[in-house]
């Protein structure tokens, strides 16, 4: 039997966007296990343990956990996990900031969306479909206007998400999104032409609710992709801020109250178009786009180290998040104490995180990353795929190449540093032809706001 007596994490994924969380969770006095079925995940050679056993295998999970004596189970950076800690806290008795009715309320389209629509809480109309014909409610999505969208109930990374045009094309599009559901359900819902803006921030205690960043979540023109929704990077502030913060802030708020959420992040997007802000979808983590890491340069939260020492108050245990940080005080956006609300007049940092993608081809050869890393401004550019990795038509989140993080004082001077990033990257095939795709023209700061 082990001797070691630290607390025992269990951190669902070892993925790209939850090694910092593996990092510092050891640095602050945590003994982390890391639970994720791909045997080569990055995150287990950083972790003091390792169970090959799926984020979303519920009773895997928690035979594991009982069996090591977790003691605590988060999830961070992947939207689905979140629900998987829910219930094994539940069955193992462990403290959580969710039950798991709350977590499959901010998990699964199917209990979220109606949860919104009976608090008033604008959302688009929609219509949960089940596998079974007969439990359609037919008159209702004779009655949802065309194009609609379809969408797997409990999934992620944009898995399953498609743009129908004609009624038609539903039963084709069907059995595709609902191979990606687990709980066997999808959600057709109208099309909405609209910009994405991101919330991310904190429900403390009492269920106040803390705003750190309003970003805009730029995604792929869905005219030119066959997916819908997929991330191509975040740009902070966000550049229509000032028409849509009050909102924001409301709707948050809003949401806080009707879905009960204390002491756990947030991360809700929204979408703003002709007809008004609408809520597209919510959750309790943090992003999956690297917030752990550029939030703190954009407004001077440190947003992982609020939920570490969240989850270190449960167990009554000390946990010094600036102890534990990977940033020192410049790098961690030259900002003073974490801030209780957002404002763009306190915002120090401009910052673009591009999230980039390859055309379709074999990755024979990837340079570029350490000079970008020389950069001044650059907090972080790396590799997610390797060399070999057949790349196939863009179709969900999964198949990001790479990503950086880009900061600076000024929009025009983190303008730049996105150019000469691009400019540095080579992602090339065996021709030497370069399959990276190009994002500035759509991710960088506007001139004429």
């Amino acid at each position: 039997m082990s001797t070691d007596k630290r607390p025992r994490l269990l951190i669902l994924g070892g993925g790209s966007s939850q090694l910092q969380a593996i990092r510092r969770a050891r640095a602050g006095g945590f003994y982390v296990c890391v639970a994720d079925i791909n045997e080569a995940a990055p995150g287990r050679a950083l972790a003091d343990d390792f169970m090959p056993v799926s984020t979303f295998d519920t009773a895997g999970l928690t035979a594991a956990a009982r069996q090591k004596n977790i003691e605590s189970v988060l999830a961070v950076g992947s939207d689905q996990p979140v629900y998987s800690t829910a219930v094994i806290a539940a069955e193992l008795g462990l403290p959580h900031a969710l039950s798991p009715e709350q977590a499959a309320s901010v998990t699964n389209k199917a209990v979220m969306k109606p949860k919104l629509a009976a608090n008033a809480i604008p959302t688009l109309p929609f219509v949960v479909l089940s596998e079974y014909r007969a439990d359609w409610d037919e008159r209702t999505l004779q009655k949802l206007p065309l194009p609609w969208v379809i969408k797997p109930a409990d999934s992620q990374g944009q898995r399953g998400i498609r743009i129908i045009y004609k009624q038609s094309e539903l039963l084709e599009q069907l059995p595709v999104s609902m191979s990606f559901s687990r709980c066997r359900k999808v959600l057709v819902e109208e099309y909405y032409p609209s910009f994405e803006v991101t919330m991310s921030g904190w429900a403390d205690r009492r269920g106040h609710t803390q705003i750190w960043t309003i970003s805009d979540r730029v995604t792929f023109d869905p005219a030119s992709n066959p997916g819908l929704g997929i991330c191509l990077g975040h740009r902070y502030p966000a550049q229509f801020t000032a028409a849509c913060q009050g909102q924001v802030e409301t709707l948050s708020a809003e949401i806080v109250k009707a879905f009960g959420l204390r002491n756990t992040p947030l991360y809700f997007q929204f979408l703003a178009g002709a007809r008004g802000l609408v809520v597209n979808e919510i959750a309790c983590r943090l992003g999956g786009a690297y917030e752990d890491e550029w939030i703190p340069l954009a407004a001077g939260v440190d947003s992982l180290g609020r939920q570490l020492q969240a989850l270190a108050a449960l167990l009554d245990l000390p946990f010094s998040a600036n102890e534990a940080a990977t940033h020192t005080p410049d790098e961690a956006g030259r900002a003073a104490s974490a801030q209780a609300s957002y404002s763009v007049a306190a915002a120090r940092q401009a910052v673009l995180v591009p999230l980039l993608f390859a055309r379709p081809g074999v990755l024979h050869r990837l340079t570029g990353e350490e000079k970008v890393r020389r950069l001044p401004g650059v907090a972080a550019c790396n590799w997610l795929q390797k060399p070999g990795t057949r790349i196939s038509e863009l179709h969900n989140s999964t198949q990001r190449l790479a990503y950086a993080i880009l900061h600076s004082d000024s929009r025009e001077q983190t303008n730049k540093l996105l150019y000469a990033s691009l400019d540095q990257l080579q992602a090339l095939d065996s021709q030497g032809s370069q399959l990276l795709r190009d994002v500035r023209k759509e991710l960088a700061f506007s001139e004429d706001i």
